[in-house]
């Protein structure tokens, strides 16, 4: 998780810098979409963790760096296996809980756009 929260600091920073008004606006649609998943519970898991990609690769795309677009891809790609080998489905209602609070909750991403 480290080189993940590396690498996306580094993303957002480029994207705060690039970003259009447009990129903001969808930005903040899928921010939102990620916050109802996380209301609704851990049953949102799967849709939360593809929403955060898309979080994520946007920012990306912001950057117009193609090293960084793929990078992400790569660690996005590959990231449900992370979560199912390291967070067991029997606590994935406490990940989940920490998980959307470390993302949605915290200045981090709120200061990303």
């Amino acid at each position: 998780m480290e080189f993940r929260e590396d690498v996306e600091g580094i993303v957002a920073a480029h994207a705060a810098e690039r970003h259009t008004a447009d990129d903001i606006k969808a930005l903040r649609r899928l921010l939102a979409q990620a916050h109802k998943c996380v209301d609704q519970g851990s049953s949102q898991r799967n849709a939360f963790i593809n929403l955060d990609k898309q979080i994520h690769m946007n920012m990306a795309v912001i950057t117009g760096n193609p090293i960084y677009i793929s990078v992400l891809h790569s660690i996005h790609d590959n990231i449900h296996r992370y979560y199912d080998r390291f967070l067991s489905i029997f606590l994935w209602p406490f990940s989940f809980n920490l998980l959307s609070q470390s993302h949605l909750n915290v200045p981090n991403h709120k200061n990303e756009i």
